[in-house]
C-alpha cells in the first residue's frame, strides 16, 4: 500500500510542477470569434472552439469542442469550417439542434449557451470520403497540406481565425512529443516518417508506431530496430507501404521469428503499430528491452533515417512511471513489485 501511495504522491507532484495553463498539450489551442468579427479571445467572444490531439491503440484522432456565448434568446448556430481546395467542409452546432448540449438558464457553472463536440479520427486518404466529416479527417490535412484555413461563424459573422493547420497539435502528429514520460517520439531526417515508443512498465510491453508523414510515391518498407547490451538484435519491418508487419530477432549468425509473439498488430495505410513483452523468448534466443544500454534505429527503403543510442524512457531513470497515462488501471496491482 506504501509503494502504491507513493506512486500517487509522484503523479500528483508531477503533474503540479508540469502545470502551464498555456501549454497545448494539457489544453489543445482556442480559437475565439467576437461581434465585431475580431478574433482575439476575450470577455466578448461569442464563439469558442478549442481543438485537441489524442492517440490510442485504435487511431490519432482530433477532438474539437465548439461553444457558443452570450447568445441567449437568439437561436441560430455556431460552426467551424475547415476550407480545402477553396471548397468548405463545415461542422454546425445547432442552437436547438439534436446533439447539442444546452446549458440551463439557471445553472451557475455554465459558461457558455450552448456547445458541441466531436472526435475525427485521422484516416487514410479516400476518394469515397471528404477530407472532413463530422468523424473523420483524413491524413493528408493533418501531415502536408499547408493551406487548410480554420474558420468560425456565428449567423451571419464569419473569420478566419487561422492560415492552416500548423498551430493544432494533430499537425504532422507533433502532439506525440507531448507524452515525454515512459513514451517518446522521433522525426526522421527528412520528415517523412515519425516513430514513437511507449514503455508500459505494469503491462510489461513495448509499444511501437511507424507513421508516414508524406504519402508514398512507390512502395516503401520501413524497420525499427532495438539493440540490447547482450548484443542481441530486434527488428520490426512495416512492409510495402504500411501493408504486412513482420519481425525478428538475432544473436549472431542466429535469426528467429517473433510474429507469434506479437500481443498486437495494426496496419491501417499511413501507420502501423505493434506491441511485444519486454522480455520475449524464442526458441533459442531471448531478447530483454530492459537490458541497457538499449539503442534503437529507424531506416527506410527511401533512405530515410533514425539513430538513437542508449535510449532511456523516464521509469528507466526514476523507477516508476510519472504519467497516467503510462498505466493500466484494469491490471494495476499495488502490490505488483
Amino acid at each position: 500500500m506504501l509503494f502504491f501511495s507513493a506512486i500517487l504522491l509522484s503523479l500528483v507532484q508531477f503533474a503540479f510542477l508540469a502545470y502551464d495553463p498555456n501549454d497545448p498539450c494539457f489544453y489543445g489551442v482556442t480559437y475565439c470569434l467576437n461581434r465585431d468579427g475580431t478574433t482575439k479571445c476575450s470577455a466578448t467572444d461569442v464563439v469558442k472552439a478549442t481543438f485537441r490531439a489524442g492517440h490510442d491503440d485504435g487511431a490519432e484522432h482530433l477532438s474539437v469542442s465548439l461553444s457558443a456565448y452570450r447568445t441567449k434568446g437568439e437561436g441560430g448556430y455556431v460552426s467551424v469550417g475547415f476550407n480545402v481546395g477553396g471548397k468548405p467542409y463545415t461542422l454546425y452546432c445547432l442552437s436547438d439542434g439534436p446533439e447539442t448540449h444546452i446549458s440551463a438558464a439557471d445553472d451557475p457553472w455554465a459558461y457558455d449557451d450552448y456547445s458541441c463536440s466531436w472526435q475525427l479520427d485521422v484516416t487514410v486518404n479516400s476518394n469515397q470520403v471528404a477530407p472532413v466529416t463530422n468523424k473523420s479527417i483524413s491524413i493528408d490535412l493533418v501531415t502536408i497540406d499547408d493551406n487548410v484555413p480554420i474558420t468560425l461563424a456565428f449567423n451571419g459573422i464569419k473569420s478566419v481565425v487561422a492560415p492552416n493547420l500548423k498551430e493544432l497539435l494533430i499537425h504532422q502528429l507533433s502532439h506525440l512529443e507531448c507524452y515525454e514520460h515512459n513514451r517518446m517520439s522521433f522525426t526522421d531526417n527528412d520528415k517523412r516518417n515519425r516513430v514513437m515508443m511507449v514503455k508500459k512498465e505494469f503491462n510489461k510491453e513495448m509499444e511501437t508506431f511507424i507513421y508516414g508523414l508524406v504519402p508514398d510515391t512507390k512502395s516503401t518498407d520501413r524497420s525499427v530496430k532495438f539493440v540490447n547490451a547482450d548484443g542481441v538484435s530486434l527488428t520490426v519491418s512495416c512492409k510495402d507501404s504500411f501493408s504486412t508487419l513482420t519481425g525478428f530477432v538475432q544473436q549472431g549468425d542466429k535469426k528467429e521469428s517473433i510474429d507469434n509473439l506479437l500481443t498486437f498488430k495494426s496496419l491501417d495505410g499511413y501507420r502501423c503499430g505493434l506491441k511485444l513483452p519486454l522480455v520475449l523468448q524464442t526458441n533459442s534466443i531471448k531478447f530483454d528491452f530492459d537490458a541497457k544500454p538499449l539503442d534503437f534505429s529507424f531506416s527506410s527503403t527511401s533512405g530515410s533515417s533514425i539513430n538513437k543510442p542508449n535510449i532511456k524512457f523516464h521509469s528507466d531513470k526514476n523507477g516508476a512511471p510519472s504519467d497516467l497515462s503510462t498505466i493500466d488501471w484494469e491490471t494495476f496491482d499495488p502490490e505488483d513489485k
